[in-house]
């Protein structure tokens, strides 16, 4: 099992708002974009790093995260930087591990 971070729209526009205007981070979402997507879905983080400059320049550490809008979205994979603690009191989920490969004989496969 492994914990899965997420967002309902309602949640990005706010998260994006405080880091666009409050703390001025240089990646967050175009309102055209977030405008654009669907109110009844839910967006995965699928990647978060610590991040520790704004154009350059030495901040306080702050969290860079990739948000997933789904197969039928056209923008995909969106970039949003956030606040620690916001991304903190993000709500999570817990995700079953994938299943292991096996071949027709149900063999453990080998993956390289």
């Amino acid at each position: 099992m492994r914990t899965v971070k997420y967002l309902d729209k309602e949640l990005l526009v706010k998260i994006n708002d405080i880091s666009e205007n409050i703390y001025h981070f240089n990646r967050t979402i175009p309102a055209r974009v977030i405008n654009a997507l669907p109110a009844d879905k839910f967006f995965i983080v699928t990647f978060v790093m610590l991040h520790e400059h704004i154009a350059g320049k030495a901040v306080d550490p702050h969290m860079r995260c990739m948000i997933y809008t789904g197969p039928d979205s056209p923008h995909g994979q969106l970039i949003l930087d956030m606040e620690a603690t916001l991304y903190d009191l993000l709500p999570s989920v817990e995700q079953p591990d994938a299943p292991e490969p096996v071949n027709d004989n149900n063999t453990p496969v080998a993956v390289s």
